[in-house]
């Protein structure tokens, strides 16, 4: 957060994750972000990998209940 505003950034309003299969350690990396910032995520997620991780796109649906 303090690199943010040392390089003139404001904070962000929302963030756009897309990395095929690292979303957990992007998020738990981000964690000071999301808990101060409170940014809106937008995450695209491949059902295979998310399976892979016990759990559905479904379960994990968004506000907008859009998969």
């Amino acid at each position: 957060m303090g690199c943010l505003r040392r390089a003139g950034l404001s904070e962000p309003i929302w963030v756009s994750i897309d990395v095929e299969g690292a979303e957990l350690v992007v998020l738990r990396g981000m964690s000071r972000i999301l808990r101060h910032m409170q940014p809106i995520i937008v995450l695209e997620m491949e059902s295979h990998l998310v399976e892979g991780c016990g759990t559905t796109i479904r379960s994990g649906r968004g506000a907008s209940g859009k998969e």
